[in-house]
């Protein structure tokens, strides 16, 4: 064999071993990239993964509804409770004639029925304790003008809130002067009107129910509470 032809075997053997030395270089890189990527995607051990528990909604509030399907499930001593109708109901009218009392504003009428009773909340806002004058008619009339009031119903249930003066143009907004729904034995509630600081509503029902008149604090509100029978 000649010394050049051993010297180009020589050279394609050292060819060879040096493009296995690249190849093997090349494939240990690119092992090295994939593995700082799926690293880099992947979860810290020390974190849980993600669970159908963990990423659950949480349990929606109470809704307004939910205090009193309409807004009061408040339960403190000052406050009315879904649970049990309030106070002593009758057939009688009830009345407070509270003194001291000024510049009471009637602000929302809401109704919820409930479990036995249902419910109408005047809301308020004051000071001191307001008066009130409730009973029953067949044939209720406007304060003052004497006019009837369409009302929803066989029966009605008179209310009248006093130290209700009209409010000035800034908080006029305020005040409920609309009909509200009815639930339950209530058929709707109709704001009757407001003269000489009386604000007077007609309860629309079908049928008379005892019913009893509590006022409560913090926030003001007079419910009264109609004993399904």
């Amino acid at each position: 064999m000649s010394t050049l032809t051993h010297l180009h075997r020589l050279s394609a053997v050292g060819a060879l071993a040096a493009g296995s030395l690249v190849l093997s270089a090349c494939t240990s890189v690119d092992d090295g990239r994939d593995g700082t990527a799926s690293a880099a995607n992947s979860a810290p051990s020390s974190v849980a993964p993600l669970t159908v528990t963990s990423t659950a909604a949480p349990a929606p509030l109470p809704s307004a509804s939910a205090t009193d399907t309409l807004s009061e499930t408040t339960t403190s001593a000052t406050s009315a409770s879904d649970a049990s109708a309030l106070g002593e109901a009758s057939l009688a009218g009830k009345q407070n004639s509270s003194e001291g009392a000024s510049d009471w504003m009637v602000t929302g009428v809401r109704v919820g029925s409930h479990e036995g009773f249902d419910r109408v909340v005047f809301d308020l806002s004051g000071t001191g304790t307001p008066g009130w004058n409730t009973y029953y008619t067949d044939n209720p009339i406007q304060q003052a003008s004497g006019f009837p009031v369409e009302v929803d119903g066989e029966i009605a249930l008179k209310v009248a809130i006093f130290y209700t003066p009209y409010p000035n143009e800034e908080s006029a907004d305020e005040m409920a002067d609309e009909t509200t729904a009815g639930a339950g034995v209530i058929n709707e509630v109709v704001y009757s009107s407001l003269f000489e600081a009386r604000s007077e509503y007609v309860i629309g029902m079908d049928r008379v129910l005892p019913y009893s008149v509590t006022f409560l604090e913090d926030p003001a509100r007079l419910v009264i509470d109609f004993v399904a029978e």
